[in-house]
């Protein structure tokens, strides 16, 4: 029994040097209409994105530290522009841990939406124009559907599942990760794909071959006047149908 509770107090002490003991949440809101903009550069922390019928974006933002005056490490600056908003996240100081996570409600279809963080994962849910998720260090998974599409990570998977009819291009690049790619079944698309190291995929009937290294799916279907351009060093391609 004795040994018993020492381990749940090196459990209790473990979590309580993990978690943050100090926390900083915000709210603002700025009236944009779907033709608007939105630009989010994060450096640490995780980013999820979802629409709503409101001509506004919605940002909820969570710092987190280790103690309260690192909380000010960090700070998120705003720019509102016409009918647009930037959010920087800038470092005061170099090598801070404290971290920013954003909640965030745009108007569905926003006409462009560009969202990058260093160090965190992206998830966005729901109908958009132009989009752009970019991450060094994390994964980044996407629901609904868009105009155009760009994911781009070094360490993380992506992962695409375009519910509405394909109406311009998707770009996905990872180095190490997977890359998930989900679309109608009637879609028009010209696909490229190559993979270094990993497996690939398709419910399309395109061929897959191989280079002296790596391997590749290239190919035609229906139209294929919509390109799917799709690069992974070190994972595996799937485009499947749905």
């Amino acid at each position: 029994m004795k040994s018993k509770g020492i381990l749940i107090t090196l459990i209790i002490i473990s979590v309580a040097l993990i978690l943050p003991s100090a926390v900083k949440r915000t709210e603002r809101k700025f009236s944009v209409t779907s033709e608007g903009k939105l630009e989010l550069e994060n450096i640490n922390g995780n980013v999820e994105l979802n629409t709503h019928k409101n001509p506004e974006i919605r940002i909820m933002m969570e710092k987190l530290a280790n103690k309260k005056n690192e909380l000010e490490e960090v700070d998120v600056q705003f720019n509102s522009q016409e009918n647009g908003l930037k959010v920087r996240v800038r470092r005061h100081r170099s090598g801070t841990h404290t971290r920013v996570h954003f909640r965030i409600w745009i108007p569905a279809q926003l006409a462009v939406v560009q969202i990058k963080t260093v160090n965190g994962s992206l998830k966005s849910t729901g109908e958009m124009g132009d989009l752009l998720l970019e991450s060094v260090n994390g994964g980044i998974r996407h629901k609904g559907g868009f105009h155009k599409g760009r994911f781009r990570s070094v360490n993380g998977g992506i992962e695409v599942v375009q519910y509405s009819v394909l109406k311009d291009g998707i770009d996905a690049r990872t180095v190490n990760g997977s890359i998930h790619l989900e679309i109608r079944k009637n879609s028009s698309f010209r696909l490229d794909a190559k993979s270094m190291n990993g497996s690939l995929r398709n419910d399309f009937d395109v061929s897959v071959g191989r280079h002296l290294v790596g391997r590749f799916m290239r190919g035609a279907v229906g139209s294929g006047d919509i390109s799917l351009r799709l690069r992974s060093i070190n994972g595996s391609i799937k485009v499947l149908a749905i």
